[in-house]
């Protein structure tokens, strides 16, 4: 009695603790694929390589509160029309949704210039890139 006892309380743990787990997000890190159009002199996104993936959490919630401090850009310079630097994504593996996404012009100044996969623009100020720059490894 007092084994299936001991198996009943088990389970109830175990259920309770892997309901109260989060959902297992990574942050990938990549190079954007781009292809030079001449006649317009500047380059386009064709996609991405992924080439790292980051799985700690505090990171990954560092990424998603960098967000915040996005600023939307109704005209962005002419950076954008250069190679972007970077692409980042924030996956969520088990429900298979991706929760962010970015490419990234690093400026000379130290801000950066962001696009999401809609093709809007934002800037993030020099102090939120030089951290973001840190949780990516640039």
């Amino acid at each position: 009695m007092n084994s299936l006892r001991f198996i009943i309380i088990c389970c109830s743990i175990l259920l309770v603790l892997s309901s109260c787990s989060s959902p297992a997000e990574v942050l990938e890190i990549g190079e954007p694929n781009t292809e030079y159009k001449s006649d317009e002199d500047r380059y386009e996104i064709t996609g991405f390589t992924i080439t790292d993936e980051i799985e700690d959490t505090d990171k990954i919630e560092e990424i998603k509160n960098i967000r915040k401090y996005f600023e939307k850009m109704n005209q962005p310079t002419e950076a954008v029309y250069e190679e972007p630097d970077l692409y980042f994504q924030v996956n969520n593996k088990e429900e298979y949704t991706v929760l962010a996404t970015a490419f990234v012009w690093f400026l000379p100044e130290g801000s950066s210039i962001i696009r999401d996969l809609n093709g809007s623009f934002y800037e993030l100020d020099a102090e939120h890139t030089v951290r973001l720059k840190e949780i990516v490894g640039e």
